[in-house]
Order: C-alpha cells, then sequence, then structure tokens
C-alpha cells in the first residue's frame, strides 16, 4: 500500500511539472504570466520561468530579442509549427547587433530540447549568427527558417561544436559567412542529422556556401536539397543517406522541391526575404512602450513603470535601471530603419 502511494505521489509531481507558458508580442510591454489570458512578450522570460518538460507556444509576431534553452528539456514552439503561414510571421529578430547570435544551446541540451515553427534571423557572431549548437547539445530543430544572418569568419545559420542536433524540415537560405559556412558549419566531432530540408543562396568567401564540415564531423544529410550556395553546397565529408539533390541551380532538383515544401517546410523567396518591410520591421527595443517606431514619452513611462524589474524596457537583462534609461534616451526620437 506505501509503494501505491509512493508511485502515486511520484506521478502526481511528474505531472504537475508539466505546463504549457504563452507569448504573445501584442502583450507587451508586458511582462505578464505567462498565462493564455496574460501571454510573456518575451520567449526569453517564457523559457526564464520553464522546467524540463514544459511547453512554450509563441504567438505570431516578430519578436527582438535572442534567446538561450539554459539546459533545459522544453520545447518552444509557434501556434502550427506545420503550417508555413503561422512559420512564416512567426520571427526571432536578433536585430543585427554585434555579437549577437539569435538562439543558443550550449549546456547539453538533449533531443526534448525542441526548437519547431519559426523564422529564425538578424543574428550577427563571430560564429553561427542564426543558432549556436554546443558542448554536448543535441537539440531537435524542426520547420524553422533560417534567413538574413551573418557570420564573420564562419557559420551564418548555424555553429555546431561537438554536438549532434537534429534538423528536420528546415530552409537555409540567404546567410552569409566571410569565411566558411555560409548556412551550417560543423566542427569538433559533430553528427548532425539533416533530413528533409533546403538549403539555397548562401554564400561564404572561401569554401562551403551551404554547408562546411570539418574533418572529423560526419554530418548525415538525406531528403534534402542543396542549390544555388556559393562557392558550392558542400565542403568536406558527409553521409549522404540518400535521395538528396545537390544542384548548381535550384531548377534541376525538379519535384523534390515541391516534395520537401509539401511536408511543411516554409518556402523562401529571396526578393520577399530581402528584409520585406512586413516581416524585418523595425529592430528598436527602446521602443518599449508602444512599438509605434517612434522612441518617445510613451516608451519614457513605460520604462519608469517597470523600473527595478524584468520587463520590455530591460535592453541589457539585468534589470530595468539606469544604463536603460540612458540607452533609452540615447535613442530618443524615429527608430532607425
Amino acid at each position: 500500500m506505501k509503494s501505491l502511494i509512493c508511485a502515486v505521489t511520484v506521478l502526481a509531481v511528474s505531472t504537475a511539472q508539466a505546463a504549457t507558458i504563452y507569448v504573445d508580442a501584442a502583450n507587451c510591454p508586458g511582462p505578464g504570466d505567462g498565462s493564455v489570458r496574460d501571454p510573456y512578450c518575451s520567449i526569453q522570460t517564457a523559457i526564464d520561468n520553464a522546467v524540463d518538460t514544459d511547453e512554450v507556444v509563441v504567438a505570431q509576431g516578430t519578436y527582438f530579442e535572442t534567446i538561450d534553452f539554459l539546459g533545459l528539456a522544453i520545447t518552444v514552439r509557434s501556434t502550427d509549427p506545420n503550417n508555413p503561414a503561422v512559420v512564416e510571421n512567426t520571427i526571432i529578430n536578433g536585430c543585427g547587433l554585434s555579437n549577437h547570435t539569435v538562439v543558443t544551446c550550449d549546456s547539453s541540451e538533449g533531443s526534448n530540447t525542441v526548437l519547431s515553427g519559426f523564422v529564425i534571423t538578424n543574428g550577427n557572431a563571430s560564429f553561427g549568427a542564426g543558432m549556436q549548437i554546443l558542448k554536448n547539445s543535441s537539440p531537435t530543430v524542426t520547420n524553422c527558417t533560417f534567413t538574413g544572418n551573418t557570420a564573420s569568419p564562419n557559420g551564418g545559420a548555424i555553429w555546431i561544436n561537438s554536438s549532434a542536433p537534429t534538423f528536420t524540415d528546415c530552409t537555409f537560405s540567404g546567410n552569409s559567412a566571410s569565411a566558411r559556412a555560409g548556412a551550417m558549419y560543423n566542427q569538433s566531432g559533430s553528427n548532425t542529422t539533416v533530413t528533409n530540408c533546403m538549403f539555397s543562396g548562401n554564400t561564404a568567401n572561401i569554401d562551403g556556401g551551404g554547408m562546411y564540415n570539418i574533418p572529423n564531423s560526419s554530418p548525415t544529410v538525406t531528403d534534402s536539397v542543396l542549390c544555388e550556395n556559393t562557392p558550392e553546397n558542400i565542403f568536406g565529408r558527409y553521409t549522404d543517406g540518400g535521395g538528396n539533390c545537390l544542384a548548381k541551380t535550384c531548377d534541376e532538383c525538379g519535384g523534390m522541391l515541391d516534395d520537401i515544401y509539401d511536408v511543411g517546410v516554409c518556402p523562401v523567396d529571396m526578393g520577399a526575404y530581402e528584409f520585406q518591410a512586413e516581416l524585418f520591421v523595425l529592430c528598436c527595443p527602446w521602443n518599449c512602450g508602444d512599438g509605434d517606431g517612434n522612441v518617445g514619452i510613451v516608451d519614457f513611462l513605460a520604462l519608469l513603470a517597470q523600473w527595478g524589474g524584468p520587463g520590455s524596457c530591460d535592453f541589457d537583462g539585468g534589470g530595468v535601471g539606469i544604463n536603460d534609461f540612458l540607452d533609452l534616451l540615447a535613442n530618443w526620437g524615429p527608430c532607425p530603419k
């Protein structure tokens, strides 16, 4: 009888830990409480308040921030990762600020750490501007589009070091690196799995426009299209899982493009993704009060209301304070375009 009671107690505790946390940029300046009625307005705030097995559900919108999974076995997803229209409009924008990777997994995250259904853009870092996966991490990434990320020198979209992530139904397009790996950089024994993904229009100045693999790494690529990457689609050793198309032009891959798009990968129109206004809007964190494109009195009052705590006007992550106040004053007026 005691054993049964203990088992029921453990089950109840385990079940109680799993929760759904909601995020919606429309609820800014927040901060919200993560409920469906009062969602957080920051994805990172939701992660900070999550525990293993939780699910973070992010409403459509543009989130000007960078996020770190902090080693948590959680799912962070859009409202419908299998709907390209939803993915296209659920955007994490790193603002193009120097040394800002948009998504980080560097705390030995496992396969139960899931990122699904986002556009990851405007990262700017030395390595892995869109996402860094380091230190024996193996997250699962599905139905995501990495575009408009820039690294100097290596890994415009992704840097993978001593890790084994899985990418399924993802698009890598329009990323760049000053040296190697316009899109994906596999380093130091990384065993990345890439399935049903699209790499197109990525550029590197030296090698590996689509993918660059250090000799002791062994990524596996299956049912994927790599085309129109410069100077080549893949540089270095990889395992061909079959069903791939590597071509100079994407037209050569024919029906494979349709097959990939049918399963939910968001097709990337390079002209449209050249930072079109409706998707990559003003990157202006100081416009933290009303998001009207102009840093002014409403934003100043929002900062004062959040003083000493977290909130949309916490620009440095240390709580709203004097540094944030000075940043806001320094950027007073129209947001930069």
